[in-house]
């Protein structure tokens, strides 16, 4: 998935924004090939010209539903 999110966790730090990717988990960078790593920054169309904007990759591990529920028709 993806979201936004800032640049760090550090509550002291500025509140610049960075692009998330979430991901189940972290591949080391020299074992994904160039087409499967995400870029440092992206570049973002906006009035005032193109803005790099930084990326923050985020392992959240495996989603799973803790209990299902059928839902019936109203």
């Amino acid at each position: 998935g993806i979201g936004v999110v800032p640049v760090t966790d550090d509550p002291e730090s500025p509140a610049d924004l960075a692009v998330a990717v979430y991901v189940t988990r972290k591949v080391p960078r020299d074992e994904l090939k160039a087409g499967e790593r995400i870029p440092p920054t992206l570049e973002i169309p906006s009035r005032d010209g193109a803005q790099n904007v930084p990326t923050r990759v985020i392992a959240t591990g495996e989603f799973a539903l803790e209990e299902q529920f059928d839902i019936e028709p109203a």
